[in-house]
């Protein structure tokens, strides 16, 4: 259908592609919202670790994903635990673990490792706040840890 249309507002970082978008570029323009499509978005999968019961004197290590669906570089400022509990630590070395300095790339993604040792046998809750140069929730974003120490096999 060809025709002439009004459209009374304002237009913002408008675009014409010369080809199909890729499902990851939609998707980056989707999710950026009100943000804006150029920036870069930082979005968790998942936004909490649950480590349920690890017996007391052992680990376990889960890992949440950090995903950049925007269109430039997302670069993380901060990567930090909650300073009051020693039971949960971030860990870094592996290829893929998010680094403070290390941009992700449009369209890329990157780990936060998280391990659980538990010093008592009570429930335990804890949190990473990564900051970056997302303008969603104001470049900060917080990932709730908790899990509960149990006793272990003699």
């Amino acid at each position: 259908m060809y025709g002439w249309y009004t459209f009374n507002g304002l237009i913002d970082e408008a675009a014409v592609y010369g080809r199909a978008l890729t499902a990851v570029e939609v998707d980056g323009i989707y999710s950026a919202g009100t943000y804006g499509k150029c920036d870069p978005v930082g979005s968790f999968n998942p936004g909490s670790l649950s480590f349920g019961n690890v017996n007391q004197g052992s680990s376990a290590i889960l890992s949440a994903v950090v995903s950049n669906p925007g269109n430039t570089a997302l670069s993380l400022v901060t990567i930090a635990l909650d300073a009051r509990d020693n039971n949960f630590s971030l860990l870094s070395g592996n290829a893929g673990d998010c680094a403070v300095g290390t941009p992700v790339a449009a369209g890329a993604a990157c780990n936060i490792r998280v391990a659980f040792a538990p010093l008592s046998l009570t429930p335990m809750s804890g949190s990473i706040t990564v900051t970056s140069n997302s303008l969603y929730m104001g470049g900060t974003q917080t990932i709730q840890l908790q899990g509960a120490g149990v006793v272990g096999p003699r």
